[in-house]
């Protein structure tokens, strides 16, 4: 759903710096999210890929969401 809305946000309005502005609120909303103290019940698999996609944002500065 992110990207799309990065998608359909960029075709609107030309913004191409968008994707390294909200790179540092989606790690810290990641870690947040996958957090077992606040979600002990959450699959830890889901977790997983989350921390994983979330690493690889931070990694390239950029929001780039992988499937």
């Amino acid at each position: 759903m992110g990207e799309e809305f990065l998608s359909l946000y960029e075709k609107r309005t030309g913004d191409k710096e968008v994707r390294r502005a909200v790179c540092l609120v989606i790690g810290l909303l990641g870690v947040i999210f996958i957090w077992p103290r606040y979600y002990g019940t959450r699959n830890a698999e889901i977790s997983k890929k989350l921390f994983s996609n979330v690493l690889e944002i931070l990694k390239a500065q950029e929001f780039l969401w992988k499937n």
